[in-house]
């Protein structure tokens, strides 16, 4: 059975993935097209272009996963890095402001990079988390217990940003009634979503390196055919 201690452990990581998704999902379109000036076809566009590599990324983060064998295991080598991409392009995607010397395509450049390397580096922890999540226990019970942790802290963290977005971040002012529109707002709100994001990514992947022994190894070669035909069924 698994203790209370690590189920919180494990979830703990799921709140940065809580606050990516409660900006990408309501406050990123927003900021490029309202706030920054992006035309709203080129911001869908980026936003839809990083979702497809996103599409690419997961499943070849899960191949590459499945068979890594290090004295980390298969999934934490990837987690304990995550954190780098996640907290650098997440924090640049809201550094834009609308007195940039920038073209509309360099614009959309610059939001699809970002997006895409946001997704990517919280690819790198939340595909081996949930795999590793997968494997800890064979309790059908205990495996759905330990993930209704999991999305609970997610559920728990978007909640929480999108509150500190309304009530401090986004607060109106002479120059902004509506203080959604204050391009000076975004930079400061994803400062802290991004610590908070490292905080948990960090100290998940950290307090759960204890249970690695427990885990399986992958014992075949690795081959780039295996790998192709594993994409191609994914």
């Amino acid at each position: 059975m698994l203790s209370n201690q690590f189920k919180f452990q494990y979830s703990v990581g799921a709140v940065a993935n809580g606050i990516k998704t409660d900006m990408f999902t309501f406050f990123l379109l927003f900021f490029y097209s309202r706030v920054i000036g992006l035309d709203p076809l080129l911001a869908s566009l980026a936003i839809g272009a990083a979702l497809i590599v996103d599409s690419i990324t997961d499943p070849l983060m899960g191949t590459i996963s499945d068979r890594t064998n290090t004295k980390l295991g298969r999934r934490h080598p990837y987690m304990l890095v995550s954190f780098i991409p996640v907290s650098i392009f997440y924090i640049l995607l809201f550094t834009p402001k609308p007195d940039w010397d920038i073209t509309q395509n360099q614009l959309f450049w610059w939001m699809f990079v970002c997006a895409s390397f946001t997704r990517i580096g919280m690819t790198l922890f939340e595909v081996p988390h949930r795999s590793f999540g997968a494997e800890i226990t064979k309790d059908y019970v205990e495996r759905t217990k330990l993930f209704s942790w999991r999305e609970m802290f997610a559920w728990v963290a978007g909640i929480s940003n999108a509150f500190l977005a309304y009530n401090i971040f986004f607060r109106s002012t002479p120059e902004y009634p509506y203080g959604q529109l204050n391009p000076e707002s975004y930079f400061p709100l994803a400062l802290t979503g991004a610590i908070f994001m490292v905080l948990s990514l960090l100290y998940s992947s950290i307090t759960t390196t204890n249970k690695i022994e427990n885990l399986s190894k992958w014992t075949e070669a690795v081959t780039l055919k295996q790998i192709i035909k594993e994409l191609k069924i994914a």
